[in-house]
């Protein structure tokens, strides 16, 4: 089958696609809003709240190692 044996048109038109379309924007809008308020957060942490990255899981490893990896 070759492309112009494909209708397109009805493909971007059909129920199904608009529905997985939507599907797929809402999971990058969320993901980028996590992305974004997780990385953001690391520098509040670090401004704010100081002591809390300075926690000592181990030996050379810290709760703001951890949290940043």
């Amino acid at each position: 089958m070759n492309d112009a044996e494909i209708d397109w048109d009805a493909i971007y038109s059909s129920e199904r696609f608009q529905q997985l379309a939507r599907r797929r924007r809402n999971t990058i809008v969320t993901l980028g809003v996590l992305a974004a308020v997780y990385y953001f957060s690391i520098s509040a942490l670090i401004a704010w709240a100081p002591d809390f990255f300075k926690i000592r899981l181990a030996p050379g490893i810290n709760l703001g190692t951890l949290f940043a990896i």
